[in-house]
């Protein structure tokens, strides 16, 4: 049984996906689960997580940015990329 916990932590890496997570406990484990299983196994572990996150805080006081993906190229002077 592959640890679900690792493979969660895992996921928040950028651009790791459970199809390159899986590729690695197969080559750990060549007898180890399929694809699918392995999925099932992991969606049911992440069914028993928490989604939520309490954030107490005073209105005004704090500023959130939420930051998803590489981000956006910038463009200086001459449309050049910095």
């Amino acid at each position: 049984m592959p640890d679900l916990a690792y493979l969660h932590r895992e996921l928040k890496r950028p651009h790791m996906t459970l199809m390159l997570l899986w590729v690695e406990c197969r080559e750990a484990h060549p007898d180890g689960y399929g694809y699918t299983q392995f999925c099932e196994y992991y969606r049911q572990f992440a069914g028993t997580l928490s989604p939520t996150m309490r954030q107490r805080h005073v209105a005004g006081a704090k500023t959130f940015v939420d930051f998803a993906g590489d981000g956006l190229p910038i463009y200086g002077p001459g449309n050049k990329v910095r």
